[in-house]
C-alpha cells in the first residue's frame, strides 16, 4: 500500500498470507489510513451477508417439502454462531470471506439442482455469472477452497451445465498459474510459506528432492496429519456428520427419494479432504467453511424429516440430542473459547510485535 512491495519488510520479498487475495482487499483501506478497521468493516459486512445466505438455504430446501414455506431465522443465526461466525469476524483474517464464498457456491448450486428436481426452469444467467465468480474466487480466498469449487463444478457437469464446468476450470488454472508465475519472478516458492508450515506435505512436495522421495514424505506427513487432526472433538464430530450424512442418504435412496449421487458424494468429498489436509483448532478458523458447508448441505438431503409433517415429540427429542451434542462437541472448543479469549489472544500478539 505505501511502497507497492510485495512483503512484510522492504528489503525482502515474502508470501507470508494463506490467501491470494486478502491483502489485495487490505490496500484500499491502509491508503485511505483505515488499516485498523478495514478488516473490520469487511469482515462484519461478510457476516451479515452469510447470514442471509445460510437464510435463503434453509427457505430453498424447505420449500422441497412445502411450498411457500415460512422458516425462522433463528436457524441460520444458529448455524452461523455453531461455525463461529462472530468469532471469525474478530480473528481480522480472510475466514469471514471464505465461510460466505462457500455458502453462495452452495446456495447457487442448491438452485440448479432444486430447478432440476422438478423439472423447472434453469436459473438465470446472473446466477451463472455469480456462481462463475464464487467457484473462481473459492480457492483465491483460501487454498481450502479447491475442494468447494470441486464440488461445484462435478455439479454442474452432472447437472448438463458443461460449458460452465470448463469455463470455471480455465479460469481457475489460469488464476492459479498467474499467482505462482508472480511469486517466482519474486524469487519465492509457489505456495505461501504460512502453507508450507502448517502444510507438511506441501512442504514436502515443494523441497528440493526426488520425486519417489517427495511423495514418501508427502504420504507420510498425510497419514500424520489425519492422526493430528482425529485428536479434536471438532473432527469426531464433522467424521459424525459425515457417517449420518452417509447412512441417511442410503435410507432415502432405498425409500425412493430423489436425491442426487453426485451432490451427496460432492459433500462427503469435501469434508474428507479437509480431515486429510485441513487443520482444525487455531481459534476455530480452519474449520469453519467446511463445518458450515457441511451443516448447510444437510437441508436439501433430509428436507422431508426437518420440513414435511407436524412438529411431534420424536422428532424434538431427536432435534434437542443433536443440538446438545454440537455444544458439547463442537459449540465449546470451536466458538465459546475462541471467543472468551480472543481479548488475551489479541493482547498477547500485540506485546510480542510491540
Amino acid at each position: 500500500a505505501r511502497f507497492g512491495h510485495y512483503g512484510l519488510n522492504i528489503e525482502e520479498y515474502s508470501s507470508p498470507s494463506s490467501s491470494i487475495i486478502w491483502p489485495l482487499l487490505l490496500v484500499p483501506w491502509l491508503m485511505l489510513g483505515l488499516g485498523l478497521y478495514g478488516p473490520l468493516v469487511l469482515n462484519v459486512a461478510f457476516a451479515v451477508l452469510t447470514v442471509l445466505v445460510i437464510h435463503r438455504i434453509i427457505i430453498a430446501c424447505a420449500s422441497r417439502a412445502k411450498p411457500e414455506a415460512n422458516v425462522s431465522w433463528v436457524w441460520a443465526l444458529l448455524i452461523f454462531f455453531a461455525g463461529n461466525g462472530f468469532g471469525l469476524v474478530l480473528t481480522g483474517m480472510e475466514h469471514s470471506l471464505h465461510v460466505l464464498v462457500t455458502v453462495c457456491v452452495l446456495y447457487l448450486v442448491l438452485r440448479m439442482q432444486l430447478a432440476a428436481d422438478i423439472g423447472g426452469a434453469a436459473p438465470s444467467n446472473t446466477a451463472d455469472y455469480l456462481l462463475l465468480s464464487c467457484v473462481v474466487l473459492s480457492p483465491l480466498v483460501r487454498f481450502e477452497g479447491v475442494a468447494i469449487s470441486a464440488f461445484a463444478i462435478a455439479m454442474l457437469v452432472r447437472l448438463g451445465r458443461l460449458r460452465l464446468a470448463m469455463l470455471c476450470v480455465l479460469l481457475i488454472a489460469m488464476s492459479l498459474a498467474l499467482y505462482f508465475w508472480m511469486m517466482s519472478v519474486l524469487g519465492l516458492p509457489w505456495l505461501p510459506s504460512s502453507v508450507l508450515v502448517k502444510s507438511e506435505a506441501a512442504a514436502a512436495v515443494g523441497g528440493q528432492a526426488s520425486f519417489a522421495v517427495k511423495l514418501t514424505g508427502a504420504v507420510t506427513h498425510i497419514m500424520d496429519n489425519i492422526s493430528e487432526n482425529l485428536r479434536f472433538a471438532e473432527a469426531l464430530l464433522l467424521v459424525a456428520v459425515a457417517i449420518g450424512i452417509a447412512a441417511l442418504s442410503l435410507c432415502a435412496w432405498r425409500q425412493g427419494e430423489r436425491i442426487s449421487p453426485t451432490y451427496v458424494i460432492g459433500v462427503l468429498a469435501v469434508i474428507v479432504l479437509h480431515l486429510v489436509f485441513g487443520k482444525f483448532g487455531w481459534y476455530g478458523r480452519y474449520q469453519a467453511y467446511v463445518f458450515v458447508f457441511a451443516v448447510c448441505a444437510m437441508p436439501y438431503l433430509f428436507f422431508g424429516w426437518l420440513f414435511g409433517g407436524t412438529v411431534t415429540k420424536e422428532r424434538l427429542i431427536h432435534l434437542g440430542a443433536f443440538a446438545a451434542l454440537t455444544v458439547t462437541l463442537l459449540g465449546v472448543p470451536q466458538y465459546l473459547v475462541p471467543l472468551l479469549t480472543t481479548p488475551n489472544a489479541a493482547q498477547n500478539i500485540y506485546e510480542q510485535q510491540r
